[in-house]
């Protein structure tokens, strides 16, 4: 049984290690069918989330979100997701902008993102 755990995890590290080696994060794609469903997209926000909101608070605050603008190279991409202008994006404010990105990216409406569309939704992030 750990020797399975071990080398799943192996796994998940090594595609992981890929995807970031060629540039990319890893993928939403949980089930991996080549597409992004709804769900996955959210699921997968909400770990970025988790990983932004460095006190667990809930909250992403002014200077959690100067960490995330340093990695980005100046640039705060969570400015966007702050609906109501107070300089905290919620957990809410999050969550409706992940699926608000996701309703735009989903060019053919079909309620999943194809390698086309996704790829097209890599550039937001930059």
């Amino acid at each position: 049984m750990i020797r399975r755990l071990t080398l799943a995890s192996a796994l998940v590290l090594i595609s992981a290690s890929a995807a970031l080696a060629q540039g990319r994060p890893p993928s939403a794609d949980a089930n991996n069918d080549g597409f992004v469903s709804k769900a996955e997209h959210l699921a997968a926000s909400a770990q970025r989330f988790k990983r932004m909101d460095a006190n667990s608070d809930g909250v992403i605050d002014k200077a959690e979100q100067d960490r995330v603008a340093a990695f980005m190279g100046g640039r705060n991409p969570l400015a966007a997701a702050d609906a109501n202008r107070d300089g905290k994006v919620t957990r809410d404010e999050f969550n409706a902008a992940a699926a608000r990105r996701f309703a735009g990216a989903d060019a053919n409406k079909d309620g999943k993102l194809d390698a086309a569309e996704q790829a097209a939704m890599r550039p937001q992030r930059r």
